[in-house]
């Protein structure tokens, strides 16, 4: 109960952040002045300019009073404690504002201003979660030379001892230690978290941020990824272990994972470009020490508050934030700021599953390290890199104040692409003899659209993972052998987009795929879409070459407003709106999917011309026992949501199966007329014989029709006859079906009365 409690917390944060139309987090840079120069600071150059002009204790209070509530405060700029104000500062923002949460980065030169000013802080603001972030970018002498000032170090260590003091008589005091990635020091960042271990039991939370922006010294930024990625593992496993602690609030412990889900995007984003959404300008501003308002510290200047009369609201509300923010959309900018992919994964409606499974695992301790949650490092590469007018490390160019305004055109409708984002997903087992020849299709359609693959793996025994892995594809496995439906809901909870196409692995996938589903009548209203499979097979034996013809012209000539899972859209609104796939089928999933989904008074669109060649090998064997499995399974499904009245159109449904349900009394009517017979052949009359035969022909003949035009006469021959044998399997099928299902609705009711 204490886990959904928080999980439904959590919710309605992220809720309440998205739906808000003012920003959750500020970043106020109170000065810019500082007393040592760090090789890789990127604010080096207000630094360098010993600039004068910063904002008044007078200025900071009407911007104060003009501003909304808003629920996390973060300092910055140059040394924030060079202020001898910054408890007043604090405290108007706790008063005016309501803030929850401050965060303030120092390089802890200053012990006593330090010291004294947390001290007034915490007492005048006893309901204010206060994070002190320490500096540390090496050990002794290697710290010392990187800020290029001396006894730095020291000045560090004993900052810390008394910080940590101060700990004790305030709870709601957060101690964090934050280390800077750079090519300086990316050699000795192992050292530095050993000895945060070893000697900072105090230490919370340990960050770690990659170099950003335009460093005095730009070969700063020339880090080497893998290294980066075995400090952050290094750190994580620490936390796991316990020698590490992270806040043990609530929302502690959600920015841990946070921080967990941001490095690997952060690693992605610049091995691969743009990973994620940035929400710069929306759900976080910055403010600068000359009252400059920018969606972010790597973007320019969108207004000054001193020109709008300290009026927050006015460049809140102002054309220019708006324009920005959808050119950040539309134009996919990025870069690896840490400050801002914090909002970016919280209110990232797509990670809130990811976040919440995490963080129940975490609080349960059952995590060992962290390659429990992820196999490897790339593991959450959550969307696929895509075309940007982003950038990587650079400051302020995506926004000169002239070229700004329009859209490009690629946002817009062109040539009936709609530009919305897709995961496609597609289920394995044992599918080394098709999956190569359903990824190719796949890669065509991944090189020409904004789209995800996701491969979902349900333990398979032969080379299949081995192909897979030629592809550029997101790979998951479930932990153990499961249904296909499960393995199909594995790829829905690692989907990073709102639009689902489930593609089987035994089908080749047409290269305009995305094309014909934008093309469907109704599109943009669509919750659901049903595709078909082509008529054509690579196998060209009769049994594997009748299931492909019968499909096809099944769902093509006679079902309406039904699903196939080998080709089918759904927006992932829906999709866990119904509950997904029932995992305990064997079978039919898609059917009883679809009576879910319409009983919840949805409509599916059928798409003609969306198709996939379904390559599937049959024999005797093979398809009679498929028929047999899936007639079984229909019987129970159709049962039970008869019984639960989830086939509320059931007229509509009873249309479905007629044909069915007419070649079944056919054959039951042919079976009396053996059976008499064989045992009284004196009262049995041929015309009754031809009569009984002449329904089913009339009942099947377009089928038959459709089988001579496209297949020749032998195979429309063939069908005649084995298409009547299928029901003979129905028939048995059914009625295992219905007394298993008697059956076990007996036993339920005696085991539970």
């Amino acid at each position: 109960m204490k886990e959904k409690f928080f999980a439904n917390k959590y919710i309605n944060f992220v809720h309440n952040g998205i739906t808000r139309s003012v920003p959750v987090q500020i970043t106020l840079f109170v000065t810019s002045r500082c007393n040592i120069r760090c090789k890789m600071c990127f604010y080096w150059e207000p630094v360098e300019n010993k600039s004068t002009h910063e904002i008044s204790l007078e200025e900071i209070e009407k911007i104060s009073k003009s501003m909304p509530n808003f629920f996390w405060l973060l300092l910055g700029g140059g040394e924030v404690f060079v202020r001898q104000d910054l408890p007043e500062i604090v405290e108007m923002f706790y008063k005016n504002n309501n803030i929850k949460h401050l965060t303030i980065p120092t390089n802890a030169t200053y012990k006593e201003k330090i010291i004294i000013s947390l001290e007034k802080i915490l007492s005048r603001c006893p309901d204010l979660f206060l994070n002190l972030d320490l500096s540390l970018n090496g050990i002794d002498k290697d710290h010392d030379d990187l800020c290029q000032s001396n006894g730095v170090f020291e000045k560090f260590l004993d900052t810390y001892k008394d910080v940590s003091e101060l700990k004790i008589k305030y709870k709601n005091l957060g101690l964090g230690l934050s280390m800077t990635h750079s090519k300086f020091n990316e050699n000795n960042l192992n050292e530095v978290i050993d000895y945060t271990v070893n000697n900072l039991s105090s230490i919370d939370n340990l960050n770690l941020n990659l170099v950003r922006g335009k460093p005095k010294d730009s070969s700063a930024i020339n880090v080497n990824l893998e290294k980066y990625k075995e400090a952050v593992l290094k750190i994580e496993n620490h936390v796991m272990k316990g020698n590490i602690k992270t806040f043990q609030h609530f929302f502690g412990k959600i920015a841990f994972i946070k921080d967990m889900i941001m490095r690997r995007v952060i690693a992605n984003t610049v091995k691969f470009g743009y990973q994620i959404p940035c929400l710069a300008g929306k759900t976080s501003l910055v403010i600068d020490e000359r009252t400059n308002v920018y969606p972010c510290e790597m973007l320019s200047s969108i207004g000054n508050l001193r020109d709008s009369n300290y009026n927050f609201m006015k460049i809140l509300n102002s054309e220019k934030l708006k324009k920005v923010v959808n050119k950040i959309k539309c134009e996919n900018c990025y870069c690896t700021h840490e400050c801002s992919y914090s909002t970016n994964i919280l209110f990232n409606i797509l990670l809130i599953f990811t976040i919440l499974k995490t963080y129940v695992l975490f609080s349960l301790k059952r995590l060992v390290n962290v390659k429990t949650i992820f196999k490897n490092f790339d593991d959450l590469k959550y969307f696929k890199s895509r075309k940007s007018k982003g950038f990587y490390g650079q400051q302020g160019n995506l926004y000169d104040g002239k070229t700004f305004g329009k859209i490009d055109a690629s946002v817009k409708k062109k040539n009936q692409r709609f530009h919305f984002n897709y995961s496609i997903i597609v289920p394995t087992y044992n599918s080394e003899k098709t999956i190569e020849h359903c990824l190719k299709s796949v890669k065509k359609i991944y090189d020409k659209n904004e789209i995800e693959v996701i491969i979902c793996d349900n333990l398979s025994s032969d080379k299949t993972l081995e192909l897979v892995k030629k592809f550029p594809f997101k790979l998951v496995e479930n932990k153990k052998k499961q249904s296909a439906s499960s393995t199909r809901n594995l790829g829905a909870m690692n989907a990073s987009n709102d639009n689902l196409i489930f593609l089987d692995s035994d089908c080749v996938a047409p290269e305009n795929l995305i094309f014909l589903i934008e093309n469907t009548p109704n599109f943009l209203d669509a919750k659901c879409i049903a595709g078909n499979c082509s008529k054509e097979n690579i196998y060209k034996n009769f049994f594997s070459q009748y299931k492909t013809s019968y499909i096809h012209f099944k769902f093509k000539y006679i079902k309406k407003d039904v699903l196939n899972s080998a080709i089918m859209f759904i927006k992932m609104k829906y999709f866990f709106e119904i509950g997904m796939f029932d995992e305990n089928l064997k079978a039919l999933e898609d059917d009883d999917f679809c009576i879910r989904f319409q009983s919840k008074g949805y409509s599916i669109l059928y798409n003609k011309n969306l198709e996939v060649h379904h390559y599937k090998k049959f024999n005797f064997i093979s398809l009679t026992k498929n028929d047999f499995i899936k007639s079984k399974t229909l019987t129970a499904i159709s049962l039970n949501n008869l019984q639960n009245n989830k086939i509320k159109n059931y007229k509509n449904w009873l249309q479905q199966y007629l044909r069915s349900m007419i070649n079944i009394l056919v054959v039951l009517l042919n079976l009396i007329f053996i059976g008499n017979y064989l045992f009284f052949p004196e009262i049995n009359d041929l015309k009754i014989f031809i009569l009984i035969n002449s329904l089913y022909l009339f009942n099947n003949l377009d089928f038959f029709l459709f089988n001579l035009k496209n297949y020749g006469f032998i195979f429309s021959l063939l069908t005649f006859f084995y298409h009547f044998f299928t029901f003979v399997v129905v028939i048995i099928a059914v009625t295992i079906g219905t007394i298993e299902y008697i059956f076990k609705k007996i036993k339920y009711l005696v085991t539970n009365h």
